[in-house]
């Protein structure tokens, strides 16, 4: 199987396998709004990101983070604008209304960059304008943000997936076993990661190559455990 793999037009230093990144349908309209940065609609500057686990949120934010001077929050439990006034790009990573992400401080961080011209990329696994922030100011401004999802992966993206996660883990797989996997698999991102793992696992475990027949083994083994 040919996998194609296309690079991602970042202007940041190339690093190996973090900075590997597969476009496709399901990610390139997400890439195309960080492309038109620092052109996001005002007052906020924001963008808004979202999407499944395992779609490459963080690695986009990592990639982006490049742009300097950035940087990149896990969390965000106050807002003081003296800590950041040598900031002009901020990558929030897995936001969500959860302890380690204050409203307050978001609400605060939002209307900074409104007064400031400063940016901020916004990384979630669901749209941060249907979230229920307990707070009606932040609540109106989230849904102000432009926002992109990453899709479901196709086809392409999970072969080029697949056939990375492989590699990562030195693992050779033949191309017709790669199309055979594919056939079988849960289409999301988390299912490729995880069945890589396991037939990485079993290949080492009965020191054996991935064959169609190692293969259709697990795949049975699993249908067999739902049952």
């Amino acid at each position: 199987m040919a996998m194609s793999q296309l690079p991602l037009s970042l202007e940041i230093p190339k690093q190996p396998d973090i900075y590997d990144f597969f476009i496709s349908e399901a990610n390139e309209l997400a890439i195309s709004w960080l492309n038109q940065w620092p052109d996001w609609p005002r007052p906020y500057n924001a963008l808004n990101i979202y999407g499944p686990k395992g779609c490459g949120k963080s690695q986009l934010g990592a990639l982006f983070a490049g742009k300097k001077p950035s940087l990149r929050l896990l969390s965000l439990t106050d807002f003081d604008r003296h800590d950041y006034e040598d900031v002009s790009l901020f990558v929030l990573d897995d936001v969500s209304n959860t302890p380690q992400w204050s409203p307050e401080a978001l609400f605060h961080l939002i209307n900074y960059l409104a007064e400031t011209g400063k940016s901020a990329l916004l990384l979630s696994h669901e749209p941060l304008a249907q979230v229920n922030w307990h707070l009606a100011d932040l609540e109106s401004r989230m849904r102000t943000l432009p926002s992109q999802a990453v899709y479901l992966p196709d086809d392409e993206l999970l072969g080029a997936l697949l056939d990375k996660y492989f590699q990562n883990r030195q693992c050779h797989v033949a191309p017709e076993v790669l199309r055979y996997i594919l056939t079988r698999i849960e289409r999301s991102y988390e299912a490729t990661s995880q069945m890589a793992y396991l037939i990485d696992k079993a290949s080492l475990a009965a020191k054996k190559p991935v064959t169609i027949a190692l293969v259709r083994e697990i795949f049975e083994n699993q249908l067999a455990l739902e049952f």
